[in-house]
C-alpha cells in the first residue's frame, strides 16, 4: 500500500500509542482510519494499491515503438523480444538482453528477415551523461535528437549486435520538503495537510536511474526483512565535492523475486546517528543536523523496501 511514498515508518510514534488504546475503534471506525490495520468487516477502495500496479505492463507495452520514419525505437529498456516491420513491411525482431537497471550495459541482436535499411532509435536516459554505443563491437559517432534519441540509420543485416553502455554513479539531490496540495479533501483526511509552511531540507541519493532507501523492517508476518537493523534516525553526512561511496554488486539470480537478502546492489554512504523521533506532522527535522555519531549506512534499491528511508535529514 502506497508504495510511493519516499519515507514509509512501520508505524509513528503518535498513532502507536492511539492504536494500543483504541484497537477497537481504529478497527471498525469508518470516520478514522488507520493506514495499515487489518480490517475484519473490509476497508474503502484504495485507489494507490490497483493503480500501482498498472506501471509493470504499461513499462512492457511502452518498451518499443514504431516510428514515422519507418523504424523502430528502444523506448524503456529491460530483457526482452520485439518483432515488428520496418521499411515498408520488412520483418525485423530485436532480442534485448540486460540485468538493466541494475546493470549498466544492454545488447540488442538484430534479426532483419532480408537485408535492409531502417532507423533504430535509441533512447538515452536523462540522468546519464557519458553513454556509449558499439555496432558489431566497433564505437561508433553519434548524436542524440531533440527528443533524447540516438538515431542509428544504417542497412541491417542478420545477427548485427549493438552494445549500449551506460555508466552509473552515485549522485545527490538536495530538496526541500513541501506542503500538501491545499485540497479540502486533503484538509478534512489528514492533520499533515492543514501545514502550510513545511520547508524542511532533506537529500536523496540515485544510482544511475535507481532511487536508493535505507530497509526497514517489516512489522507484520513478512519474515524475509525481521532481520534488518530497524534504526532510521539517521542523518547523510556527505559532500557532493568529495562523495565516498561503497559499492557493492552481485550477481542477478536467474529467478528473483526481490528477495532483500540477494539484491544486486547496496551503496554504504557515511551518516550520523541523532536523536530523532519522527511524527506524522514532522516526519523530517525542520533544520539541518549539527550532532550525532558518524556512521555508515547501507541502502538499496527503493523498489526492494516496503517500509523504507529515501528522503534523509542532512547534516550540516
Amino acid at each position: 500500500m502506497y508504495f510511493s511514498r519516499p519515507d514509509r515508518y512501520p508505524t509513528l510514534k503518535r498513532r502507536r500509542s492511539f492504536l494500543l488504546v483504541n484497537l477497537r475503534f481504529v478497527l471498525c471506525s469508518r470516520s478514522w482510519c488507520y493506514p495499515y490495520a487489518f480490517r475484519p468487516t473490509g476497508h474503502p477502495v484504495l485507489c494507490c494499491v490497483g493503480n500501482i500496479n498498472r506501471s509493470i505492463p504499461n513499462y512492457i507495452m511502452h518498451m518499443w515503438m514504431t516510428t514515422l520514419d519507418n523504424g523502430i525505437a528502444a523506448n524503456l529498456y529491460g530483457p526482452s523480444v520485439v518483432s515488428t516491420t520496418v521499411n515498408n513491411g520488412v520483418g525485423v525482431r530485436i532480442k534485448a538482453e540486460t540485468d538493466y537497471p541494475f546493470k549498466e550495459d544492454i545488447a540488442l541482436t538484430v534479426f532483419p528477415d532480408s537485408k535492409t535499411e531502417f532507423p533504430l532509435h535509441l533512447r538515452i536516459p536523462g540522468w546519464c551523461k557519458n553513454p556509449s554505443i558499439q555496432i558489431n563491437c566497433e564505437d561508433i559517432i553519434w548524436d542524440s535528437n531533440e527528443k533524447g534519441f540516438a538515431v542509428i540509420k544504417r542497412t541491417w543485416q542478420k545477427e548485427d549486435k549493438v552494445n549500449i553502455h551506460f555508466p552509473m554513479n552515485v549522485k545527490i539531490f538536495n530538496g526541500r520538503e513541501t506542503p500538501y496540495p491545499q485540497v479540502e479533501y486533503f484538509k478534512n483526511n489528514r492533520e499533515q495537510a492543514k501545514l502550510d509552511s513545511i520547508n524542511n531540507p532533506f537529500q536523496s541519493l540515485y544510482y544511475g536511474p535507481l532511487l536508493l532507501a535505507l530497509p526497514l523492517p517489516d512489522m507484520g508476518t513478512n519474515s524475509t526483512l525481521k532481520a534488518y537493523d530497524g534504526t532510521y534516525n539517521f542523518a547523510l553526512n556527505i559532500d557532493s565535492k568529495k562523495l565516498r561511496e561503497v559499492i557493492h554488486k552481485q550477481e542477478m539470480k536467474r529467478t528473483w523475486h526481490w528477495q532483500m537478502e540477494s539484491t544486486p546492489l547496496k551503496v554504504r554512504v557515511q551518516a550520523k546517528m541523532f536523536n530523532w523521533e519522527p511524527t506524522e506532522l514532522q516526519p523530517l527535522p525542520q533544520d539541518f543536523v549539527s550532532m550525532g555519531k558518524d556512521t555508515t549506512i547501507a541502502l538499496v534499491p527503493y523498489g526492494l523496501t516496503k517500509y523504507r528511508i529515501s528522503m534523509f535529514p542532512i547534516c550540516e
